[in-house]
Parts: C-alpha cells; sequence; structure tokens
C-alpha cells in the first residue's frame, strides 16, 4: 500500500470493513459501539499505514488494532461505570459489578445442571468433595469404597462434568 493513496484506503476498507466490523460487534455485543470502533480502527490505520509490510497481512493487522479499539471501549466504560457507582449511594452496584453477578450465577445453573446429570455415585463423590471439601478418605468412609476407588471416580466424574457443561449452552470449561 503507498502511502497516503486514498484510493487503495477505500479499495481496502471496503474489501475488510464488514470482516472487521463483524469481529468487532462479536466482543462488544453493541452495533453503535462497534461502528464507533470500526472508525477508530480504520482512522488507526490510516495513521499508521507505514507498518503494513506486505498486503497479505493487512487483515491480521487491521484486527489487531480493532483487539486494541476494543480493549480501549471497554476500559472507558469501565472508569464510566466506576464513576456511576461513586456518584450514588454507597449500597448500589455498578454496572459491571451487576453483569458479574448475573455471569456467576448463570455459570452456578449451568453447574448445578451439569452435576445433577451425573450418575449418582459420581454426583455424591464430587459434592461431597468440593461442596462439603470432604477428603478422599472421608468420601471413601461415607460411601464405602476404597480410597483409590474414589480416585477414579472423581477423576472419571470430573471428566463426565466437563462433558455436560461443554454441551450446555453458552458455557465453556476451562481448566
Amino acid at each position: 500500500m503507498k502511502q497516503g493513496n486514498p484510493a487503495e484506503f477505500t479499495a481496502m476498507y471496503n474489501l475488510y470493513s464488514k470482516n472487521v466490523y463483524n469481529f468487532i460487534l462479536i466482543k462488544v455485543k453493541n452495533e453503535h459501539a462497534a461502528e464507533d470502533i470500526l472508525s477508530e480502527t480504520f482512522i488507526s490505520a490510516i495513521k499508521s499505514h507505514s507498518k503494513i509490510f506486505n498486503d497479505k497481512n493487512i487483515l491480521s493487522w487491521l484486527l489487531t488494532i480493532a483487539v486494541r479499539r476494543i480493549a480501549d471501549y471497554f476500559r472507558k466504560n469501565i472508569k464510566e461505570s466506576k464513576k456511576i457507582e461513586m456518584a450514588g449511594n454507597q449500597n448500589c452496584y455498578s454496572i459491571m459489578d451487576q453483569a458479574e453477578e448475573i455471569n456467576l450465577k448463570e455459570q452456578a445453573l449451568f453447574l448445578k445442571m451439569a452435576i445433577d446429570n451425573l450418575p449418582d455415585e459420581y454426583k455424591k463423590a464430587i459434592l461431597l468433595r468440593h461442596y462439603d471439601k470432604k477428603c478422599q478418605k472421608e468420601i471413601a468412609g461415607i460411601l464405602n469404597k476404597s480410597e483409590s476407588a474414589i480416585e477414579t471416580i472423581l477423576v472419571r466424574g470430573k471428566k463426565m462434568l466437563k462433558k455436560e457443561l461443554i454441551n450446555l449452552k453458552g458455557f465453556y470449561y476451562e481448566k
């Protein structure tokens, strides 16, 4: 791309703007914000066009710029959210706290549903270990099994739980 060539920038915008916009929209989930970030991305691209080494990496270069603008957007929203919280009374939640609380409740619901789908033996062992904080020896005594059997049940149960969580819509298991 030649420096300062408006026709090339127009062609670049026409070629890549839809892909970049869709990428941004997936991340921010707000059409107006996505449009603003898209504009900021291409303005940054115009300002730093000399960093493109060849035409093969233009899309990845634009997406990298977009990721940085998205990060700026979220940082700005967090700051504004904190200002709103500070302006209100001390008992009010910030927007981010509310979103995080909803997310945690949703994950807890998915986890409960996944545990409920496990066979009883695995369900009991996992609940005793992770909710009641029992050690394997205590679980073995409660379930009348050997400690090695409990270890196997817990390992297999976690694998089953992982599969159940992955099967539930919107939940991604993290180790």
